[in-house]
């Protein structure tokens, strides 16, 4: 068993083999490793062996959402401590009654109880090993497994720290060339804003301004400090999508009487492997694409635009409204209807502080 742990600790595609004989070594046990990310709201396998054909993909899918007692023993469990399933959570009686069993589970049969070890925790993921079983020899299987995930717990855990080096090397290069790739200004910053990697463009910008600075531990920051915390808000916000999810963040801001424009993209430094077996146990903390943009002369926002952060749609109806004339007929003006011009006037009203149109005309106006 050291020598398949010692394989998977070089080789992250040995890990199968270790699953399979954790199972062949204890006859009437079931494998599941899995991985746990609050961002997603359900367990991950990473590797199983002994169910039958079909059922981790049907768990993927759909059971993994309802098993609670993953979700509670997995933040909740001793490092590195073997716990008795599902008696840590609740008794087995209620676990008998709930939906992820009776739904799920049951139909795999001889397997109510487990014996689970938490082998790594950071950054809020997770990663538990358990060893599946009947209820009828529950309390003779845990004492049987109980010392073994004991031994072997640190091994484990060992192994998927030194994937987890080798994977950060492999897959370094792939994030500069995102960013080299650029003509704009571009970063990747991790989750605390530690400059991760940076093209040309963005280390000329570094060095020629004094918009952007680069400080102790490489973390980026702007030098106007309303505008770097709400990068920072932003940043965290972008660490927090969950896979899959569509969509970036964006801001203008001024300095200096030069108009900025970043943009920030959630990314993932492990490339092209997140939620794919034991990769979704390799997966680096989040991380972020920041693009910065000047704009030309021709381009220049109208500064109110910018100052509260209007989108072109809300300042276009508010600019139009300054030219006199009832809301209908400035939304048959713009070609859009009615409703959608009222509900653009309301965001533009909440994000400039004014309370009527008037108001808001006359801001306007004191800009021209």
């Amino acid at each position: 068993m050291g020598e398949l742990i010692n394989a998977a600790a070089l080789d992250p595609a040995a890990w199968q083999q270790v699953a399979d004989e954790l199972r062949h070594l204890n006859p009437g046990s079931r494998v599941v490793i899995q991985a746990h990310d609050p961002s997603l709201g359900r367990p991950l396998v990473a590797l199983a062996s002994g169910w039958s054909d079909g059922y981790t993909d049907r768990y993927a899918s759909h059971f993994a959402r309802m098993n609670n007692v993953s979700k509670i023993w997995a933040t909740s469990a001793p490092m590195l401590t073997p716990v008795l399933l599902p008696e840590y959570v609740l008794p087995v009686g209620d676990f008998l009654k709930s939906e992820f069993y009776n739904e799920g589970l049951k139909s795999e049969g001889e397997a109510e109880c487990g014996s689970g070890i938490r082998i790594f925790s950071e950054g809020g993921r997770q990663a538990t090993l358990v060893l599946q079983y009947g209820l009828r020899h529950k309390d003779d299987m845990h004492r049987h497994f109980a010392p073994l995930l004991q031994r072997l717990g640190p091994r484990l855990r060992g192994a998927l720290l030194a994937n987890r080096q080798t994977l950060r090397k492999r897959t370094s290069p792939l994030t500069g060339d995102i960013v080299n790739d650029l003509v704009d200004p571009a970063l990747i910053l991790d989750r605390s804003r530690r400059v991760v990697c940076a093209n040309q463009a963005a280390r000329e910008l570094v060095v020629s301004s004094e918009t952007v600075r680069i400080g102790a531990r490489d973390v980026f920051s702007f030098s106007e400090p309303q505008t770097d915390a709400h990068l920072a808000t932003l940043v965290e916000v972008a660490c927090q999508r969950a896979p899959g999810s569509s969509g970036y963040l964006q801001f203008d801001f001024l300095h200096r009487g030069c108009r900025f424009h970043a943009s920030i993209l959630p990314i993932t430094r492990s490339l092209g492997l997140a939620n794919k077996g034991l990769a979704c146990l390799l997966s680096f903390d989040p991380a972020v694409l920041l693009v910065l943009r000047t704009e030309p002369p021709s381009e220049k926002k109208n500064e109110l635009q910018v100052r509260f952060q209007l989108t072109n749609a809300e300042l276009r109806i508010a600019q139009a409204l300054t030219r006199k004339g009832s809301l209908i007929q400035i939304a048959d003006e713009l070609g859009i209807a009615y409703e959608t011009a009222r509900n653009q006037v309301k965001s533009a009203l909440r994000k400039t502080g004014t309370h009527t149109q008037r108001e808001l005309v006359s801001l306007f106006l004191q800009k021209e």
